[in-house]
């Protein structure tokens, strides 16, 4: 499906960026992948500045700018295409080599010349992030989750060249500029991944980790400012993944507006069969090799064998036995059809609207019945849950993924309120977070508990682990250090 095909796109997009170590690599040596991401931060203490948000990653209301950004994003990918084309030996890899290298060690005229031809790119990025509105108007509603979208790749591109850009800012000491180009990092991310579909959001995701990584650096850099209130006043949740799933849980309507009527007026067997052969090449498109015949075949046997099970839920929903049998029997079986869809579809959806750490057990029991059903759901034939399941969304990872973003912010709150601790304390580290008292500490949003921290060897260690059922490396360490005060 289409649709299949743009999430994996996706999913590459940022499980390729996710794994893309820091930029000056602070991953504490060449790990497996099936190790807690662990990274050293040797920091400087630093208190709050004396404005609390003298420094900014979003946008304040008055310095934003009218319109929508959607399209000043597109063009920004486009401008960056035809800059790259100037420069056939530039892609993704020699960027990503010059991320990775010592400042030192980096041909900084030849990188300057490189991210010249990226400026008016990188200008409209700048523009789009200070839009009041960012609308990706798709017409989901008019061709369902067929219908064409951006090519995400030309993202992934933009937030290499803009973390070149930040890394030599940050080496020439423009600590303002650093924080604006990362700003401009951060408000792509929130904008690309808040759309109506979740390959969008797992490209935000992407994006964002590309940001965060930069702000590890950042912050250790002798004499940066505390960025714990900059960090603290960015969206929560950064990138908002209801708009996609409420997209795509209904999308199947698009495709079979007839199942609109199933609830409102009784259907004749004619039309019941006419929304099967549809359904039919939502479910089992002709592209899949099956017989055309041998599935409409399949589709009327099953509806024999669910006969008995549609008549006693409607009879279950207070339906009287002379009512039950007066209505054409295909459409007894539609309407069981459509209403199990809808209870395995909204089972799933319903989670979604709490934090995870409540929500993370009950869906994860609700996964399971969910896939149960799918096979059921199979063996009887049935098309129209099958044609909702192709076109849901992937709950669970989507949740997962996007929380884990919101903990490695909250991770690096946890860092900036550890470096303003030390400023008051002499250069000391705390013995536990409860021991700062100046500012919030936030809870992990995985677990809704604290956050694991303990102090060895002189480092205070700051860590959440994922699930055992998730891939280790989506944990992360943060393995601290702080530099003596200068006296």
């Amino acid at each position: 499906m289409i649709r299949r095909l743009h999430y994996l796109v996706a999913v590459a997009t940022i499980l390729l960026a996710a794994s893309t170590p820091p930029a000056r690599s602070q991953d504490a040596g060449n790990r497996p992948k099936d190790t807690i991401r662990t990274v050293q931060l040797q920091v400087d203490p630093s208190p709050a500045p004396a404005r609390a948000l003298a420094w900014r990653l979003e946008t304040p209301y008055l310095e934003r700018r009218p319109g929508d950004g959607a399209t000043l994003y597109q063009t920004a990918v486009s401008l960056a295409a035809q800059a790259q084309s100037k420069w056939p030996d530039i892609d993704e890899h020699k960027l990503d080599e010059w991320i990775d290298s010592p400042v030192d060690q980096l041909p900084r005229q030849e990188v300057r010349s490189i991210l010249k031809i990226f400026d008016q790119a990188i200008h409209y990025l700048d523009l789009a992030g200070r839009s009041e509105r960012c609308t990706w108007e798709y017409p989901i509603r008019e061709e369902g989750l067929r219908c064409a979208t951006p090519d995400w790749s030309g993202y992934r591109m933009l937030s290499r060249v803009l973390a070149l850009k930040y890394r030599l800012q940050a080496a020439d000491g423009d600590i303002q500029d650093a924080i604006q180009t990362l700003r401009i990092m951060l408000a792509m991310a929130r904008d690309v991944g808040t759309g109506p579909l979740s390959a969008q959001n797992a490209v935000g995701y992407g994006l964002a980790g590309r940001a965060i990584r930069e702000i590890e650096d950042f912050v250790q850099k002798p004499g940066v400012p505390n960025l714990y209130w900059a960090l603290t006043s960015l969206p929560s949740p950064l990138i908002d993944m209801r708009l996609s799933l409420q997209a795509e849980s209904g999308a199947i309507y698009v495709d079979l507006p007839e199942l609109k009527r199933v609830d409102q007026e009784v259907l004749t067997n004619d039309e019941v069969i006419r929304i099967w052969n549809k359904a039919a090449g939502v479910y089992a498109p002709a592209s899949s090799g099956l017989e055309q015949t041998a599935v409409k075949l399949a589709i009327t046997t099953s509806a024999m064998k669910l006969y008995p099970m549609a008549r006693q839920h409607l009879l279950e929903q207070g339906r009287t036995i002379q009512e039950v049998e007066s209505l054409p029997n295909l459409y007894v079986v539609l309407a069981y059809q459509h209403e199990r869809a809808c209870r395995l579809r909204d089972m799933m959806l319903k989670w979604c609207d709490v934090p995870y750490w409540q929500a993370a057990s009950g869906l994860k029991a609700d996964e399971k019945v969910w896939q149960e059903g799918m096979g059921r759901i199979q063996s009887d034939w049935d098309v129209i849950a099958g044609a909702f399941a192709n076109n849901m969304p992937y709950f669970r990872w989507t949740f997962f993924a996007g929380t884990c973003r919101e903990r490695d912010i909250a991770m690096l709150r946890c860092v900036e309120a550890i470096r303003l601790y030390a400023a008051g304390h002499k250069g000391a580290l705390p013995k536990s977070l409860d021991d700062i008292a100046d500012v919030p500490i936030p809870l992990d949003p995985l677990y809704g508990r604290p956050f694991s921290f303990r102090i060895a060897d002189g480092k205070a260690i700051i860590e959440s682990p994922v699930p055992p059922e998730e891939n280790a490396r989506w944990g992360t360490r943060y393995e601290i250090t702080l530099r003596p005060i200068a006296k």
